[in-house]
């Protein structure tokens, strides 16, 4: 029973998160980063509000946004409608532009942008 209901899960995670060439790109999920974890990406992040499914970052731990190759950059983007949460003691580095489109960024942490902020 186990197997199936994790298979399951996995099969759903493919559907909602997407990874591409050099960006992580969050459909709707919840994205979950524990305290002490690294999330380093070689390009951009995109968080997306999907209908019934909020796109979410959870962040507690560290995210590294940096230059990647093929022209993606360390840049950060929170979708309408998407939610990203810093904790206390959590940090975002963000290599290029940070750009908030409407979203809901909620921060007690630390981010640093290198780039342009909107």
């Amino acid at each position: 029973m186990r197997k199936e209901v994790v298979t399951l899960l996995a099969c759903m995670m493919v559907g909602i998160l997407r990874a591409q060439p050099y960006l992580f790109y969050n459909q709707g999920a919840l994205v979950y980063v524990q305290s002490g974890a690294l999330v380093y990406v070689q390009g951009g992040m995109q968080t997306n509000d999907n209908g019934a499914n909020n796109g979410i970052l959870e962040n507690l731990g560290d995210v590294r946004l940096v230059d990647g190759a093929g022209g993606y950059l360390g840049h950060f983007y929170i979708g309408p409608g998407a939610e990203v949460n810093s904790r206390p003691a959590s940090n975002i580095y963000i290599q290029g532009n940070y750009h908030n489109n409407d979203g809901y960024h909620r921060s007690t942490g630390t981010h640093t942008a290198y780039g342009n902020i909107n």
